[in-house]
């Protein structure tokens, strides 16, 4: 989203970023994202906005419900897709389907790669020392997000059926155990080696794979579920793992004010 807005912003009159309202805590994520992404001015209900219609209408329907005993459609109440004030670009018109395909592929490996390119810079920025640091009193440090990123990013590597993962010996350490419950957690310098060589492997895979390719199964689904489950592919993985990426990232971005 944050990436559509920086791209979109300068072309139209108006554009407003819109996230769904879920829990205080996350709702700081976004703020902060928002901040290091697009800047201060973004900060304020004229550029970006959480929305909470469907909540208001729940309340509505409730309301209605004690009234006369009726839930009212949810056709009678407010669209959470139109914001008022909000304008989004039109998309060109439809293309033939193999273009579409290419679009979507092209679309979500350049919010991948944008992600990667913004976290990978937020942690050329963060010192050793800051990354030792907790983003938050109680919870996880630097070191340990990114430790999980890399070794998250590095089992999409089986997922995605290119090879096998690079580095198995992190996944005890910052996966199936919680931070500061190991002791053997590898010097900071090492993990930045390893993010470097993960991503320049898996980015080199993706940037290989045909089109077609992205829309076949991942490795966690077998052919014949696969035929009933056809969203479970390739490309869905790299969307996933890029909510995932950006979520943490947003607690990374936290340590140099702390």
């Amino acid at each position: 989203m944050i990436a559509i807005a920086r791209r979109w912003h300068p072309q139209v009159e108006r554009l407003c970023a819109r996230s769904r309202l879920n829990g205080e805590q996350r709702s700081v994520h976004y703020l902060m994202m928002v901040k290091e992404e697009l800047g201060e001015e973004w900060l304020s209900n004229h550029w970006f906005r959480f929305g909470a219609s469907s909540l208001a209408n729940d309340i509505l329907m409730q309301l209605q419900k004690e009234a006369d005993g009726h839930y009212r459609s949810t056709d009678d109440l407010s669209n959470d897709q139109e914001v008022s004030g909000c304008r989004f670009p039109d998309l060109p018109n439809k293309p033939p389907m193999n273009d579409q395909q290419a679009l979507f592929v092209r679309m979500t490996l350049d919010a991948w790669t944008e992600r990667m390119n913004a976290t990978g810079a937020l942690l050329d920025k963060l010192s050793d020392e800051e990354m030792m640091q907790e983003v938050a009193p109680g919870r996880n440090r630097g070191i340990y997000l990114m430790g999980h990123l890399i070794v998250v990013h590095d089992m999409m590597l089986p997922l995605l059926r290119f090879q096998e993962v690079m580095h198995p010996e992190l996944k005890p350490a910052f996966l199936d155990e919680a931070d500061k419950t190991s002791a053997a957690m590898p010097p900071v310098q090492q993990l930045r080696e390893q993010w470097k060589s993960v991503h320049g492997t898996l980015i080199g895979y993706m940037q290989q794979l045909p089109v077609n390719e992205w829309f076949t199964r991942h490795a966690s689904i077998s052919e014949e579920d696969f035929a009933n489950e056809p969203h479970r592919n390739r490309l869905n993985v790299v969307l996933n793992r890029t909510g995932h990426l950006s979520y943490h990232r947003g607690q990374l971005a936290l340590l140099p004010n702390r």
